[in-house]
């Protein structure tokens, strides 16, 4: 069977959390980039599981091009490259799309460019910043762009248990990486004395009862619709 390509974007400083909870979820080695883990998988399930119970993650994508480029030459680049008949997998005529970008100095520069090639392509597609049928994804890593889909179409960094938020309040993948660094076991009590949020209890609750981090969102995503 083929292997697909696949990228989680994460928090700068905890790939580390990242790379241990995508071989302990879905059975995958993964390859820390700056703020990403690269990774292997055999079914596209794999990454729904991410997308469900990561706590690691920012973003789960589909990689379908990785390349060699610079902001400035990105679209010349990107149009050799880019590979439509694994994009005629998951394209339709008439569909809408949506563009986001990671890590680029301008990122309405590279939206921009991105959607003048994913124009060209023969499905007739626009724009919808809104509702899109299909979210795309660019990351850049060094050298590097990856252009990926993305399979939930919204920050899984964002957490449903912040109802009052704080300006000042840890990222739950934040605390979530501390959790990992910490090497937190079940049996293990936790004392967080400056606990404002409560986000790194919060976040060890879901890890260490292993009640699905996403199971309330779950049907806001992209690949649902």
């Amino acid at each position: 069977m083929r292997k697909m390509k696949a990228l989680i974007l994460t928090s700068k400083g905890i790939e580390f959390a990242a790379v241990k909870e995508i071989k302990e979820r879905v059975g995958a080695e993964g390859s820390i980039l700056e703020e990403g883990v690269l990774f292997e998988i055999e079914k596209l399930e794999d990454l729904l599981v991410l997308c469900y119970k990561a706590q690691s993650v920012d973003k789960v994508l589909l990689l379908v091009n990785e390349f060699s480029c610079t902001e400035e030459t990105f679209e010349e680049d990107f149009e050799k490259v880019i590979d439509k008949k694994e994009l005629g997998k998951w394209l339709k005529k008439g569909m809408a799309f949506k563009v986001g970008v990671r890590n680029a100095a301008s990122s309405m520069d590279i939206i921009e460019k991105a959607s003048s090639v994913l124009k060209k392509l023969p499905y007739k597609m626009g724009m919808d910043f809104k509702v899109p049928d299909i979210y795309f994804f660019i990351f850049f890593s060094g050298q590097k762009a990856y252009f990926c889909i993305d399979f939930t179409g919204m920050d899984l960094f964002k957490r449903s248990y912040r109802i009052f938020t704080h300006p000042q309040a840890l990222r739950g993948t934040i605390g979530y990486g501390l959790l990992r660094f910490a090497d937190i076991r079940e049996e293990d009590v936790i004392l967080d004395p400056f606990m404002g949020s409560g986000i790194i209890p919060i976040e060890a609750g879901f890890y260490l009862s292993g009640f699905p981090l996403n199971y309330y969102n779950k049907d806001r995503w992209a690949f649902l619709a």
